[in-house]
């Protein structure tokens, strides 16, 4: 896999984290919920190169589906490099780790998604507080699907 790399911060790298922008997800919202987030991460992808992990919640029916295709395209259209991960619990953490330790990732994260306050919110609050990592939440860029509120 090849690697493209951004400053984070004193020469530090810094991954970025996608989670559950998934279909499914994205049908429960508002449609200009749902309009507006897609537009925010998309830009978002194009202004900030470096790793993706994308992380994708997996219910046993599989409702929500996979990643909504915007995303994937622009990560493609971008050569931007990124990793699809599954996960079947609100915190992706454990998902997160595995794929910076076989990359030789840092520990540092910009996490983008839905839902703030369970998927998000878990992911985040493990990754600092579990395993030590530094995180950043892009605020235009994390929403709750329940509510159709981004920020």
């Amino acid at each position: 896999m090849t690697l493209n790399v951004e400053p984070y911060s004193g020469g530090m790298v810094t991954a970025h984290v996608i989670v559950d922008l998934q279909i499914g997800f994205l049908k429960k919202a508002d449609h200009e919920f749902s309009r507006k987030i897609i537009r925010n991460v998309c830009n978002y992808i194009k202004e900030n190169p470096g790793n993706y992990i994308v992380l994708e919640y997996i219910s046993s029916d599989r409702e929500f589906g996979t990643t909504h295709y915007r995303i994937i395209s622009t990560l493609k259209e971008y050569n931007r490099s990124f990793t699809v991960s599954h996960k079947t619990t609100n915190d992706g953490s454990a998902e997160v780790i595995d794929i910076a330790k076989s990359d030789d990732m840092l520990m540092h994260f910009n996490v983008l998604g839905v839902n703030k306050d369970y998927c998000v919110g878990e992911t985040v609050n493990s990754l600092r507080f579990k395993y030590g990592a530094k995180v950043k939440t892009i605020d235009d860029c994390v929403g709750c699907c329940w509510t159709s509120v981004i920020g």
